[in-house]
C-alpha cells in the first residue's frame, strides 16, 4: 500500500477525486460483471481445500499453513497465503461459498487498481485506465476468479503488483 498511500498524497484535490471515481468505477465494474458468480456452490477442489481442512478452521493451526500443502496430501501444493485467507473468510462466513467468491473479486479488482496506478506513469491516465478495464473485466480471468481454488492466481498478481 506504500505505493498506492504515496501516489494518492501527492495528488491535489481536484486529482483526488477524479481517482476515487477511477478506482470506484474499475472496483463497481469488476464486481458487476463477476457478480453472478457470487452465489455459486462449492465445487470440485473446493471441497477439500475448505470444507473438509480442518487447518483453516481455527488459526491454532497457523503454523501448519507453512509446512503442509494445501491438499494435506503428499503433493507439492505449497500454498500458505491462500490458506491463511481461507481462514480469513472461514473466520467470517464459515461454509459458506459467497465469502470465497467476494475474496477473488476483491484481489482482482485490486489487481486492476494496481495496473491502473503502474501503467498511469508510463501511458497517462486514459490509456492505464482502458487497460486496466479491459483487464479487469475480460473473460480470460473467469476460471481464475469464479473458482474458490483458483483464489493463487489473483493473490499473486496482487502481491507481485504490489512488489513492483
Amino acid at each position: 500500500m506504500n505505493l498506492f498511500r504515496r501516489y494518492f498524497l501527492n495528488l491535489e484535490k481536484n486529482e483526488k477525486s477524479k481517482f476515487k471515481k477511477i478506482i470506484w468505477f474499475l472496483t463497481s465494474s469488476i464486481f458487476f460483471v463477476y457478480l453472478n458468480s457470487i452465489f455459486n456452490p462449492f465445487i470440485w477442489d473446493d471441497f477439500s481445500l475448505i470444507y473438509e481442512n480442518p487447518f483453516i478452521k481455527s488459526f491454532k493451526f497457523l503454523l501448519h499453513f507453512f509446512n503442509t500443502d494445501i491438499f494435506l496430501s503428499a503433493s507439492n501444493f505449497y500454498r500458505p497465503i491462500q490458506m491463511f485467507f481461507y481462514a480469513l473468510v472461514y473466520r467470517i462466513f464459515k461454509d459458506n461459498p459467497i465469502g470465497y467468491h467476494l475474496l477473488n473479486i476483491l484481489f482482482h479488482s485490486g489487481c486492476a487498481i494496481l495496473v491502473y496506478l503502474l501503467l498511469r506513469k508510463i501511458y497517462g491516465e486514459r490509456v492505464s485506465f482502458l487497460v486496466a478495464l479491459v483487464w479487469g473485466i475480460h473473460p480470460i480471468n473467469t476460471e481464475a476468479i469464479t473458482y474458490i481454488s483458483g483464489t493463487a492466481d489473483p493473490l499473486f498478481l496482487f502481491f507481485g503488483l504490489l512488489g513492483i
